[in-house]
């Protein structure tokens, strides 16, 4: 599975359609995302960012029969990958889920009020269980929000200071980003996946080191990977490490999904 950290591109949001249907392959359900890209040059097919199910994508609605009868021929892939896809990993009592660098299980603490910390491997949690998936996702949110601008302040500084400008950070957002991990607005706004904070620091480093140099370069040229290179280490490691675990890291959720994404 690839993934793709860019600027916004409002134009492709409005000519890309997508279709989410249930289809039966040798006998079996599966979540499809037909998705109608009149930019695709050819009929594709890959797992969808979550690994529950396939994007199967074309040029046009027209093709719609010749991209399923190329979805049936590719049987033998799709039940390959879906079944090695990492299994989903829910925000409930008992669950275990990478954080800062850490494994944490998750637990219920009656003793506390309005509290969740973060210790010894547990992360207790002060809540009704069946609010406990909803107070730890607000939480992880909060947090990455104030870790995110605030590694984002020193890359900014470090890009004015390594290329003597005097560039400036727009609004930063947190978001349930699936197509992406990260965009950088024409306006210098920059969002991020709240599911970064799973990852290693030096990847979550890397995709903010990534957007901040989009405010000097909106686009993926070899002057924008100098950029990068200059703001942060071994980002070719952590570049490396995300297009291979982005899979597991959305895996990970506060709730069952089974919808494409």
């Amino acid at each position: 599975m690839v993934f793709f950290i860019t600027g916004k591109n409002k134009k492709s949001k409005k000519i890309i359609k997508n279709e989410d249907i249930i289809y039966s392959l040798n006998d079996i359900d599966i979540s499809l995302r037909l998705r109608y890209n009149p930019r695709a040059k050819r009929i594709s097919l890959k797992l969808s960012h979550d690994g529950n199910g396939i994007i199967l994508s074309m040029p046009s609605k027209s093709q719609r029969a010749n991209s399923l009868n190329f979805l049936n021929q590719q049987s033998g892939w799709i039940f390959k990958n879906l079944n090695k896809s990492p299994a989903s990993i829910i925000f409930e009592y008992g669950a275990v889920i990478p954080y800062d660098g850490q494994q944490f299980k998750i637990l219920y603490d009656e003793s506390k009020k309005f509290d969740i910390e973060f210790t010894d491997g547990k992360i207790l949690i002060a809540a009704p269980k069946e609010h406990l998936s909803r107070r730890l996702s607000d939480f992880i949110k909060k947090q990455a929000k104030v870790k995110i601008t605030n590694i984002a302040k020193v890359k900014i500084s470090l890009l004015n200071q390594k290329l003597s400008c005097d560039k400036k950070l727009g609004r930063i957002t947190i978001k349930d980003q699936r197509s992406r991990w990260a965009s950088c607005s024409s306006k210098g706004n920059l969002s991020f996946s709240w599911r970064l904070m799973f990852a290693p620091e030096h990847v979550l480093k890397y995709v903010i080191a990534h957007e901040v140099a989009h405010l000097i370069e909106m686009n993926h040229s070899s002057d924008f990977w100098h950029i990068v290179d200059m703001i942060v280490e071994n980002y070719h490691q952590s570049r490396q490490w995300l297009k291979k675990n982005g899979t597991y890291l959305h895996k990970i959720s506060p709730r069952s999904n089974n919808k494409v994404k």
